[in-house]
């Protein structure tokens, strides 16, 4: 018998019905109620970390974004630095808001520091900056990370080189934040008073997928 298109026979008209296959087994003829049956809807209320389902993962996934705020116009009247941490103005520019993971506030202005990362999803989050100062050759300054008003990185300290020949301050970490928890730059020098010009200054958090 000769091989002929299963279509070719439909369009000649010389079947009236035909039936293709079984309906159970290894014969059945899978149709496209059988598909979209197989469907599984994701529930996306549930936000457990500790969980090992797909839909966990996929909640997981849905939750990683990053906040990212850079100093655009470099600033020019220098900021006051002593021997208590205080916080500094750094950024001027949100360039980046992802997926609501954080909420970037910047400085108003250099003279009145009002910058921030404000966390809005727990999580493990990844810090990279860096920042580039001027400030006297006969001082040491610091940048200190504080998460709610307190310390919670190494001091990043470097000795200055003064006018026109800033130097690069870099910063990297992995913190365990929570929702509403607050991530500010604080500055501290060996000197009494040490004015700290910032150049340019970068900064990304990040949070992690986990699942």
């Amino acid at each position: 018998m000769a091989t002929r298109e299963l279509q070719t026979i439909n369009n000649s008209g010389e079947l009236t019905n035909h039936q293709l296959g079984g309906v159970t087994g290894e014969e059945k003829v899978v149709v496209f109620s059988d598909l979209t049956a197989s469907n599984v809807d994701f529930d996306n209320s549930s936000t457990s970390l500790a969980a090992t389902t797909s839909q966990a993962a996929l909640v997981e996934l849905a939750n990683v974004g990053l906040g990212h705020m850079v100093l655009a116009t470099p600033y020019t009247g220098g900021q006051t630095v002593g021997l208590t941490p205080v916080k500094i103005s750094l950024f001027d520019t949100i360039s980046h808001n992802i997926n609501g993971a954080v909420t970037p506030v910047v400085d108003t202005n250099e003279a009145t520091p009002a910058h921030s990362f404000t966390i809005d999803k727990s999580g493990l989050f990844s810090v990279y900056g860096v920042v580039n100062a001027e400030f006297s050759s006969s001082a040491a300054i610091s940048l200190i990370l504080y998460k709610n008003g307190s310390p919670i990185s190494p001091n990043v300290e470097l000795q200055g080189r003064g006018a026109t020949k800033p130097v690069m301050f870099t910063y990297v970490d992995l913190v365990d934040l929570v929702a509403t928890d607050v991530l500010e730059v604080y500055a501290v020098s060996d000197t009494a008073s040490t004015s700290l010009l910032i150049t340019a200054s970068s900064m990304i958090v990040e949070r992690k997928p986990l699942a």
